[in-house]
């Protein structure tokens, strides 16, 4: 009970000098603990950059087709107009009901949280605003390092003074739909979908503009614990969440308590879908790879390979590409109509004069190598974009030979010697 107590009074003391941090520095009723606070969070570094979070590359066809994505995380950042109004209201009513009305700190949710983890003797309630989960999920997104993420999550008041700290020049930079939309579209929702509208597409299959009711609140309640709430592995606890967080908009007059009810009532109805992610799962596997060893192999897209694949797997690209999908389309059949015999036929379609490509096939599956009839060998690339050397024209070259022949006046009935041998002259190497 003592140690209860001296928490409670440690708690209510750090109370007090939170009340003196975002005060003028040096008022004299703060007392010498909360004026040194202030100061010691005056001083901190007030830089704070915020930078949009890493977003998928998206490859497309000449015709628009997407042919590839590449993610670290799966995330597409889309506006607050393109999110339903009531996952925007289902967030703000479970994270931060009083967002609208209060500055980067919310006392009143800091102080009951402060109360309750000092009773605890460690961090069970947040009493984050939603500009400092905001600021949290910014730097966990911008650390380059483990020691960086950690120190982002670390369980400790020096971790949410630095937050505190931040989100005070962020809402000096940003408008609250500005906050809102930037948490909306960094936000974790479980199953590796970041951002409410991958998470929408995820579980929904439909973009964030679509969401329901009942939906939105399963959104909302997620990131709180994905894993905890992850209606796909935990329905259960899902739907009590998701309950929750509907009966907190009715409390809050956000909804009435019949939208609650029936919305309580429904059950949470999944339409899973799976992000595709790479080459393997690409329509065109094989021109897939080429672009992204283009990327990965060509200084113009960074300076070092780490440089490149960053920008690549984080950068949000739209690579726009001549692949004719009618074409790719019409050579992959025509590649598997060809028996196989054990050997492995490729084309590379090229426009003539332009050097653009309009389709790449080999007739094996793109995939595990180790496996019969698979692999991930370019065939129809060289080496720079995932393939070989090349091989020889072979008899490709008789059409073009027969082509000149005509052209020069041969009959398509003339016939040339043959002899077992013959003697070339007028060459010379390089030497002279």
């Amino acid at each position: 009970v003592i140690v209860k107590l001296l928490r409670l009074l440690g708690a209510a003391a750090f109370a007090g000098v939170l009340v003196g941090l975002l005060a003028l520095p040096g008022i004299g009723s703060v007392g010498m603990a909360a004026r040194d606070a202030s100061d010691n969070f005056q001083d901190m570094p007030e830089d704070f950059s915020i930078k949009p979070p890493p977003e998928r590359t998206t490859v497309y066809s000449a015709d628009g087709q997407v042919i590839a994505v590449f993610y670290e995380h799966n995330r597409e950042s889309v506006s607050l107009g393109q999110i339903a109004p009531v996952m925007q209201k289902a967030v703000v009513a479970i994270e931060d009901s009083r967002f609208f009305e209060h500055g980067p700190l919310d006392f009143k949710g800091s102080f009951r949280a402060l109360v309750t983890n000092a009773q605890d003797g460690g961090i069970v309630q947040g009493g984050s605003t939603l500009t400092q989960q905001y600021v949290k999920n910014l730097l966990i997104e911008s650390a380059t390092s483990n020691k960086e993420i950690q120190a982002a999550k670390a369980p400790n008041f020096g971790r949410k003074l630095r937050e505190l700290r931040y989100a005070v020049n962020v809402e000096k930079e940003l408008s609250k739909n500005q906050i809102l939309e930037g948490y909306l579209n960094i936000a974790y929702f479980g199953s590796g979908a970041y951002g409410v509208q991958a998470a929408s597409q995820y579980y929904f299959s439909k973009n964030a503009s679509q969401l329901t009711l009942p939906e939105a609140a399963l959104l909302a309640g997620i990131t709180n614990s994905p894993s905890a709430f992850d209606p796909e592995t935990n329905p259960k606890d899902a739907t009590e969440r998701r309950n929750t967080v509907l009966y907190r908009m009715e409390q809050l007059g956000v909804i009435t308590k019949a939208q609650a009810d029936a919305a309580v009532a429904t059950p949470i109805r999944l339409d899973i879908k799976q992000p595709k992610a790479d080459c393997v799962d690409s329509k065109a596997p094989f021109f897939c790879e080429y672009v992204k060893d283009e990327v990965l192999g060509n200084p113009a897209f960074g300076k070092t390979a780490a440089d490149r694949e960053r920008l690549l797997y984080r950068g949000g690209l739209t690579i726009r590409t001549t692949l004719d999908m009618k074409a790719q389309q019409a050579a992959q059949k025509a590649l598997a109509l060809r028996p196989s015999r054990g050997k492995t036929a490729t084309e590379a379609m090229v426009k003539p004069g332009t050097g653009e490509i309009k389709a790449m096939v080999v007739s094996k599956t793109y995939g595990d190598s180790r496996k019969k009839g698979q692999t991930t060998l370019n065939l129809a690339a060289d080496y720079a974009h995932g393939g070989n050397g090349g091989y020889s024209a072979g008899s490709t070259f008789k059409i073009f030979t027969l082509a000149a022949a005509l052209d020069k006046g041969y009959g398509v009935g003339t016939t040339l010697p043959a002899p077992n041998s013959t003697t070339v002259s007028g060459y010379t190497d390089c030497k002279g």
